[in-house]
C-alpha cells in the first residue's frame, strides 16, 4: 500500500496516514513514532533508519489567530545543516487545517498545486535548491474562510516525495 501512494504521485503522508499504513501493514512491519517520516517504495520492510531525514530543521513561524475574511502570513524555514545541497520537493498540508484557511499565494510561486483525496492533503510542489548550510523560507499568505480551531500536519519534503519532515500547524480564526 505504502508503494502504491508513491507511485500515484502522493507528497508524504502525516503522522497519522502513515501510522495507520504501518499498522494495517504485516507484524514484521517497523512501527513509526518519529515525528521524520519516509516511505520505502521497494520493499515490504521498512528500515528504522530511512524513517529520519538527516540534517534538514525545520521551523514555523505564523500567527495564533486571524479573523475571518482578514488575511495573514505564516512562513516555513527549512534549513539544510548538510555541506551539499539539497532539494525541497513540497510542502504537504492537512486538509481540517485548510478548511479554516485558503492560500491565496506562496512565495516562491509553486510549480504545481493539488489535492491528494487518499492522504487528505494539499500538496505544494516547489522543487527549490537549498544549499549547504543554508535555509529557504516559504512563505503562505492565507485567508481566513471559516471561524473555528483548525489544525493538521505539515509535511515538508525534501530529496524525494518521500522523504519528510512532520510538523503541526495551528490556526484559530475569529
Amino acid at each position: 500500500m505504502i508503494a502504491l501512494l508513491i507511485i500515484m504521485g502522493a507528497g508524504c503522508s502525516s503522522k497519522s496516514t502513515f501510522d495507520s499504513l504501518s499498522n494495517s501493514q504485516s507484524s514484521n512491519k517497523t512501527s513509526v513514532n518519529a515525528a521524520n517520516t519516509t516511505e520505502d517504495n521497494t520493499s515490504d520492510d521498512v528500515d528504522p533508519e530511512d524513517l529520519v531525514v538527516k540534517d534538514i530543521d525545520v521551523s514555523i513561524n505564523r500567527p495564533v489567530k486571524i479573523s475571518k475574511d482578514g488575511t495573514a502570513e505564516f512562513v516555513v524555514t527549512v534549513k539544510n545543516t548538510a555541506d551539499y545541497e539539497r532539494e525541497l520537493v513540497s510542502i504537504d498540508i492537512d486538509q481540517p487545517f485548510l478548511d479554516g484557511v485558503m492560500v491565496t499565494q506562496t512565495i516562491p510561486e509553486t510549480s504545481e498545486e493539488y489535492y491528494m483525496e487518499e492522504l487528505d492533503q494539499y500538496i505544494f510542489w516547489f522543487n527549490e535548491t537549498i544549499p549547504a548550510n543554508s535555509s529557504i523560507d516559504v512563505a503562505f499568505s492565507v485567508q481566513g474562510i471559516s471561524i473555528g480551531d483548525f489544525s493538521g500536519a505539515l509535511d515538508v519534503c525534501v530529496d524525494g516525495a518521500a522523504a519528510c519532515v512532520y510538523k503541526s500547524i495551528r490556526m484559530i480564526v475569529e
